[in-house]
């Protein structure tokens, strides 16, 4: 992207800060879905997103605006966690009418985006990106909670997929509930049609931001559907 030519240099360096910040948030995450969560790995994960935090903020520079960008990617990332933990075992974070709200737990990594975004002096269009995001990172994760089903069952975690669902009692088996749920028809053609909708939407969005590139990754993950 014209504009961002004198970054290239540093490129390694927010490669690297990608890479510290999907497995800091990946740790972490990892551990509050645990039953039997490592304070070590915890306090690694903090490290980990530490080192993201002061690398992005080196390439890109401390500013009031770059600031407020990675405090509100970042409080996006733990207030999604937080409901979901809060529910967990008793009921889904998540509700039928708003299914973008899955993209949540994926703020953290779209942050250099958005701080390149005001690097090239296009901030005022960070809240229709924001948009892109959730929508197609909300079927990113639905995708996702199909296949994981059997796993977060047993974690007591209901997603969106499971919307409707009883809480678990403890005599019930993870492996037949999720056998059940993928058997329904009915459900499995509701959040396909949702995600399609969101995939639509995504598209919209970008044709008015006239961003040909992006709109690649919504077709890959239309393509996953």
């Amino acid at each position: 992207e014209e504009g961002l030519s004198d970054f290239l240099s540093q490129f390694g360096d927010v490669l690297r800060a990608a890479v510290y910040g999907v497995a800091g948030y990946g740790i972490l995450d990892e551990n509050v879905d645990s039953s039997t969560p490592s304070p070590v790995e915890i306090l690694t994960s903090q490290v980990l997103i530490a080192e993201y935090e002061s690398i992005i903020l080196h390439v890109f520079g401390v500013s009031k605006l770059n600031l407020s960008i990675l405090h509100r990617m970042r409080t996006l990332f733990l207030e999604a966690e937080i409901k979901e933990k809060s529910v967990r075992g008793i009921a889904s974070p998540y509700t039928l009418d708003n299914p973008k709200d899955c993209g949540s737990k994926g703020a953290h990594v779209v942050t250099p985006f958005m701080l390149g975004l005001e690097r090239l002096g296009r901030a005022a269009q960070i809240d229709d990106y924001w948009e892109v995001f959730l929508l197609f990172g909300a079927v990113i994760q639905i995708i996702d909670d199909w296949t994981d089903l059997e796993g977060d069952l047993a974690l007591g975690h209901f997603s969106y997929v499971t919307l409707g669902t009883e809480p678990m009692r403890e005599t019930q088996d993870p492996q037949q509930i999720a056998k059940t749920l993928r058997a329904d028809q009915s459900r499995v053609h509701s959040t396909y049609t949702v995600c399609k909708d969101m995939i639509a939407q995504s598209r919209c969005i970008l044709k008015r931001l006239d961003d040909s590139f992006l709109v690649r990754l919504v077709d890959v993950t239309d393509l996953r559907l």
